[in-house]
């Protein structure tokens, strides 16, 4: 059995489930999610492509004469999937897949497929700091119009989003987006000053994504 870990994480890092499964016979091959070219994966093309050679690697190890391993062991048995997968990988292999001006509509038919369906705040967030860390800011900027669309009441959302907007210079989107944020986070000490310094700069020449 072949155990692909979460982002950047460790191969251990389900070592209970592993441990499980090996108390039931069965052999797990698991190994770290490592980036292209850093420990840190990240979420682009390259750190997916980078992350399916590791899992490839685990396939062609496990089906090696060398490994010792009772070949009964490997015997699986698959079904064919349809549609997208109700979970935030399932929504980030999407995106990574179709590209980030997708990504809305991507959720959407998502929810169509299963209505209760609902993306983790804290996740989008992460994986959007991760992508302005990168430089992706337009990635960024995407992943957290979804965030702000799942999640209307949230101030730290629309913080995030502000903050993108800004750094791509698209100043009165920045605008908006801290004064929704105001809205539903109006003891945030930084906000009158943002607004303030922005509404008295003169915006750059950049239109919404």
């Amino acid at each position: 059995m072949i155990y692909a870990p979460s982002f950047s994480s460790q191969a251990w890092e389900n070592a209970d489930l592993c441990e499980y499964l090996a108390s039931h016979g069965y052999v797990v091959n698991a190994s770290p999610s490592l980036g292209p070219t850093t420990r840190q994966m990240v979420g682009t093309i390259a750190g997916a492509n980078a992350h399916a050679r590791d899992i490839s690697f685990l396939i062609g190890y496990a089906e090696s004469a060398d490994n010792e391993i009772p070949k009964h062991f490997l015997v699986e048995s698959f079904r064919a999937a349809s549609g997208v997968a109700p979970s935030f990988v399932g929504f980030r292999n999407e995106v990574l897949k179709e590209g980030a001006e997708h990504a809305s509509d991507i959720y959407l038919k998502m929810r169509q497929e299963t209505p209760d369906f609902k993306l983790d705040e804290q996740a989008l967030e992460s994986w959007a700091a991760t992508l302005m860390s990168n430089a992706q800011v337009s990635e960024a900027i995407e992943i957290l119009k979804v965030n702000a669309q799942m999640h209307p009441d949230s101030g730290g959302v629309y913080f995030s989003l502000a903050l993108a907007y800004e750094k791509a210079g698209q100043i009165p989107l920045a605008i908006e987006n801290y004064k929704s944020c105001l809205k539903y986070w109006p003891t945030n000490p930084d906000l009158g000053d943002r607004i303030k310094k922005l509404s008295a700069t003169k915006p750059a020449d950049k239109s919404a994504p």
